[in-house]
């Protein structure tokens, strides 16, 4: 503008007049490179920060591998000491055909808290890269009726199991995982639930996916708790004064994305809430 205002005669020549292409030219190269270096050391500043916040979170992982490895240790030696002498006195004792079923049911617990604490407090069982590599062709009709037993035996509940689809019930995944997502699922469904009103637990075949539905009736879980009942140590309002550690249902979540499903909670008409476990064939 200064410029062409002195070409047009109306400056008079002087030497900010004659040089104002050059100085503008100059301050501009000067703001933009001080935008330049202002926004590479603020990007600097934000690579050394999200740096330091992945190693703490890696140092934080180690030290809960640590933890988890520590505690699987002082918990697997007093089971394996509860399950050899229950073992011991079925073998030695003349106990009658009651004493004998509850011992055994003793081992069967012990020995399911073992294979828990082996695949679920490593951490790598569930996000470690051997996870799939574990899978295998599994039947969930077993493993389901499995389930139900233990359920059945911690809380004497009504269970009723239906059938749904081919009668295939098999995928590629991993047994333990399932039967734990299963048994979360039922055990959750008897703590909210009247002890006579039957639990329902529905498997349906398709073709790429096997799904496990898990029915009751009881308290309704709060709309505003919906969207937030499978995150970790999450308590819904329904579950306050309830024994629980917010863990079961989403470690559902976590079988489910292992198994390339989903899950899903909704409450139905007459009181019912739904839980509904969807897993991928393979």
């Amino acid at each position: 503008v200064v410029r062409y205002l002195r070409n047009m005669g109306w400056l008079e020549p002087s030497f900010l007049t004659e040089h104002s292409y050059q100085i503008g030219s100059f301050v501009h190269m000067l703001i933009m490179s001080v935008g330049i270096f202002s926004s590479y050391n603020r990007l600097q500043r934000e690579r050394n920060d999200a740096l330091a916040l992945a190693d703490a979170e890696y140092k934080q992982r180690e030290q809960q591998a640590q933890f988890l490895g520590l505690v699987s240790h002082e918990l697997r030696t007093p089971l394996t000491i509860v399950s050899t002498a229950a073992d011991n006195i079925v073998q030695q004792s003349k106990l009658d055909t009651l004493g004998k079923q509850r011992l055994e049911k003793i081992q069967r617990a012990a020995e399911r808290m073992v294979k828990i604490i082996d695949g679920y407090l490593n951490t790598e069982r569930l996000t470690g890269p051997r996870a799939k590599e574990e899978k295998q062709r599994i039947d969930v009709l077993p493993i389901a009726r499995l389930s139900i037993k233990t359920a059945q035996e911690k809380q004497d509940h009504p269970i009723d199991l239906k059938l749904i689809g081919e009668g295939n019930y098999k995928l590629l995944g991993d047994a333990l995982q399932v039967q734990v997502a299963i048994d979360n699922l039922l055990s959750n469904a008897q703590s909210h639930s009247e002890p006579d009103v039957p639990i329902e637990l529905v498997l349906r075949a398709d073709r790429d996916f096997i799904t496990i539905t898990v029915s009751n009736q009881g308290d309704p879980i709060a709309p505003v708790d919906l969207p937030h009942v499978f995150e970790r140590f999450y308590r819904g309002r329904n579950a306050k004064n309830r024994p629980g550690s917010g863990l079961g249902l989403h470690l559902v979540q976590a079988v489910a994305t292992m198994h390339n499903g989903h899950v899903l909670a909704e409450n139905l008409p007459e009181g019912r809430c739904r839980f509904t476990l969807v897993l991928g064939r393979g």
